[in-house]
């Protein structure tokens, strides 16, 4: 099958909407003879972060020589992007052979377009034989197509309120649905979280006697320098001690890179990492959409902040790297999300705001944004698609303008096709 009818056959997956249940999943692995249990998996859930941490790790493990698998969501231009090895996203002729031969237990099935790329992963990942792969949750945990993998840790970055039409509406209750990726009898490791929050996770690490790690209790690190593209710290506790630099910008990186560096020494009985590795790892770690820098004259950064907590860790950023400067967005969310208190926190530094749409049935009008934004006193470009918007923006830019495109994958993905075009 060529790559094109491979795209189309997973697009009308759409219909199938988003499922939450294992049962398609279990009964499509087990035709398949259960290519899940052909490897090892890392599996990370938390409302943020975990994409990162996931990155992360298959950069240290691939510098260790070990054979990588990293399965993240969703893509921001090309949906190969969420599967690749040793570095590597899976080639055109993989992909639509895996369709090819998959499509009829697929159709048996009614896999959705999420069940069915995470059956090509497993499958992938299976024949090619990866030492161990980072899988990444789409959708909470307990529920999630991800979730039938029993893996050789469990990590859970953080918890904030996101998809709360699905996850619940406190944190508490969000947590209890992450919590479910937690396995019998096998570790877990917990990021920076508030004492009630983690007590779900420890609680359910009891009850499936699953031995358990707090990154706080093992490191402490703090952040000696930050520029634009790498952030150096230093760490205190567990096994390691010393300086690292990770090639990624934000507090809330550093304390995923000391959440990566944590799973390395949980799994250190099994996985042998030495320091440099670490080093090499998290110095070379590539993520797309995360304070990346596009453009420099004028400087444009893409960001997939779409919640209160990251738009917040975004502002913070912003404000510590990008100082003296007016900081411009083209801004576009999806319906889901708290307008409000997102609005607000634009509004604290924001110069000017471009109003933005992008192409998905999700997305919040970009005249709705526009008359939110302007009831608050920001000053606003009149609203428009992205392209547009970041070609109206650059046309005005000024010397000491700092462009941040941000509010939702869509909007970074757009912008990112775009920008080939505007800057050839």
């Amino acid at each position: 099958m060529t790559y094109d009818r491979a795209l189309l056959f997973l697009n009308s997956r759409i219909v199938f909407g988003w499922k939450l249940g294992l049962a398609s999943m279990n009964r499509m692995l087990a035709e398949l003879d259960s290519p899940h249990c052909k490897t090892s998996f890392v599996h990370i859930a938390g409302t943020n972060g975990k994409g990162s941490v996931a990155a992360m790790l298959e950069s240290i493990f691939r510098s260790a020589g070990y054979r990588t698998g990293l399965y993240t969501s969703p893509h921001l231009i090309d949906v190969r992007e969420r599967i690749s090895l040793n570095g590597e996203q899976i080639s055109e002729s993989d992909f639509g052979d895996l369709v090819d031969r998959l499509r009829p237990v697929i159709e048996k099935y009614n896999a959705t377009y999420f069940e069915t790329l995470t059956l090509l992963a497993f499958v992938y990942f299976a024949e090619l034989m990866a030492d161990i792969v980072f899988l990444e949750v789409g959708l909470g945990g307990r529920l999630d197509a991800t979730n039938v993998v029993v893996p050789e840790l469990s990590i859970i970055t953080t918890i904030s309120f996101d998809h709360t039409e699905h996850l619940g509406a406190t944190l508490v209750q969000i947590a209890g649905e992450k919590a479910g990726i937690i396995k019998n009898g096998r570790p877990c490791l917990l990021g920076e979280m508030p004492p009630d929050v983690m007590a779900v996770f420890v609680d359910r690490a009891a009850r499936e006697n699953a031995p358990f790690y707090r990154m706080n209790e093992l490191y402490h690190y703090t952040i000696e320098k930050q520029e634009i593209g790498t952030t150096s710290f230093t760490i205190q506790g567990g096994k390691r001690n010393g300086r690292y630099i990770v090639g990624m910008n934000g507090d809330f990186q550093v304390s995923n890179a000391c959440l990566a560096i944590a799973a390395c020494d949980v799994l250190s009985s099994r996985w042998l990492i030495k320091d440099e590795e670490v080093a090499a790892g998290l110095k070379g770690v590539g993520w797309p959409g995360r304070f990346q820098v596009i453009h420099q004259q004028p400087l444009i950064i893409c960001d997939v902040a779409h919640n209160v907590a990251s738009i917040g860790q975004l502002v913070r950023s912003l404000r510590q790297l990008c100082a003296g400067k007016k900081i411009v967005f083209v801004f576009g969310l999806l319906k889901d999300k708290d307008v409000g208190q997102i609005t607000q926190l634009i509004a604290e530094i924001a110069y000017l705001v471009q109003p933005v749409e992008p192409d998905s049935a999700r997305a919040i009008s970009a005249y709705e944004l526009h008359t939110t934004l302007a009831d608050i006193g920001v000053n606003l470009f009149p609203p428009c698609k992205v392209a547009e918007g970041l070609q109206n923006v650059r046309t005005h830019a000024r010397d000491d303008w700092v462009i941040c495109v941000t509010g939702s994958h869509y909007v970074v993905g757009e912008a990112l096709t775009a920008i080939k075009g505007l800057t050839k």
